[in-house]
């Protein structure tokens, strides 16, 4: 597990060998120019969600990411979706009628 500002300067230095700027990721992605700075540079927390949005932006592992940011407990659950088949999932829903 990385410390907040480790992981800011992993993900800063990810974004810099991408070649973009704070504000095309903030476009990209939607998270405020504001809010990627400060992770950046060490002074906030980053989120599963906005971790998963950055992954899929600078094409990373999601869950290279929840680990590097200590969310363990995620990975786990994520592995545990990952092997359910969508059979499974929705064994328990009611099929949808067909009106005509």
């Amino acid at each position: 597990m990385l410390s907040k500002e480790q992981l800011g300067t992993y993900l800063k230095s990810i974004r810099d060998n991408l070649k973009m700027s704070l504000r095309e990721v903030n476009k990209k992605t939607g998270i405020s120019y504001t809010h990627l700075n400060m992770i950046e540079n060490g002074k906030r927390n980053v989120s599963p969600a906005l971790l998963r949005n950055l992954a899929e932006l600078y094409c990373l592992d999601y869950l290279d990411l929840y680990e590097k940011a200590g969310y363990i407990d995620l990975i786990e659950d994520e592995k545990k979706l990952d092997k359910i088949s969508l059979s499974e999932l929705f064994k328990d829903t009611v099929p949808l009628l067909r009106y005509s």
